[in-house]
């Protein structure tokens, strides 16, 4: 049923009313053709990610470090696509934050990607000589555990990943914006937080790591006690038919502020090629 504007009744309080409103509004289902853009079944579902190639060929290390890692059979398709890489670097020169903590680093990839654009804001701000403002720090949390070869990873990763993900952000030249906590990351955010609250709190977290609902509520929970009113959330994987049954992501798009500390507004994002899907949110209170 739709409510078509009359000659009676041309606007309403905020303005022109739409000629085709309807009075009742409901959600599409998920389970709708088309509700969800991007690949659908296994035969559609890509086998590696493709590095664009306008970023070929860059003096710099750290475009030339990730189009490297993109090349390993291992980064697929746990790495976040070049695509989504380019997001998280546009979101953090944008928020410009001070601290960033990113819970999940894998082999490195969305690591680069963020202390990358961290390191661009530091040289602007060197460039125009305010060198008080000359900061911004990465703290990335992960079990650094070895992780097995999947259907979709055709390579497992072993040993220390630690020093793996340590020798990847050396070769991209960010190491001094990056530092690595090894743990579980709602064990380790306690514990740092008084030195999270020394340098300002926290602006900006990527929390991509356990991907359950139970996961991803503890590690919010941790997190908030030093996530600056006005600071952002991200989480990856948020459409659990896309991305392996995960849906911890889901859970936080659909109930963050029934169980969280602060108000949330969100927005959902998706993604090309492969549609995971990313959560973005932002405390208000």
């Amino acid at each position: 049923m739709s409510r078509a504007r009359s000659e009676s009744d041309p606007f309403d309080a905020f303005g022109p009313v739409s000629p085709d409103r309807p009075l009742e509004k409901v959600w599409i289902p998920r389970d709708k053709p088309g509700f969800l853009p991007g690949p659908v079944g296994e035969a559609h579902h890509p086998e590696k990610w493709d590095w664009p190639a306008w970023l070929s060929g860059s003096d710099a290390a750290w475009l030339r470090t990730l189009e490297r890692l993109y090349a390993l059979p291992a980064a697929f398709p746990a790495a976040m696509s070049p695509e989504t890489g380019l997001l998280l670097f546009s979101l953090v020169r944008n928020i410009r934050p001070r601290t960033v903590i990113e819970v999940g680093s894998f082999i490195g990839v969305s690591t680069i990607w963020m202390a990358a654009a961290l390191e661009e804001i530091g040289d602007a701000y060197a460039q125009s000589g305010d060198e008080a403002e000359r900061v911004g720090a990465l703290v990335s949390i992960d079990t650094f555990e070895p992780l097995p070869e999947t259907q979709w990873r055709k390579a497992s990763v072993g040993g220390d990943r630690q020093e793996l993900v340590r020798s990847h952000v050396e070769e991209a030249g960010l190491s001094h914006r990056v530092h690595l906590e090894k743990g579980i990351s709602w064990e380790v955010l306690p514990r740092i937080r008084p030195q999270l609250r020394e340098t300002g709190g926290v602006q900006l977290a990527l929390l991509d790591g356990d991907h359950s609902a139970e996961g991803l509520r503890k590690d919010l929970i941790a997190l908030e006690p030093v996530l600056e009113t006005g600071g952002y959330v991200i989480v990856h994987d948020t459409i659990p038919e896309r991305c392996g049954g995960h849906v911890g992501g889901r859970h936080l798009l659909d109930h963050i502020n029934s169980f969280a500390a602060g108000l949330y507004e969100s927005v959902e994002v998706y993604l090309s090629p492969m549609n995971y899907g990313i959560g973005l949110f932002r405390r208000m209170g």
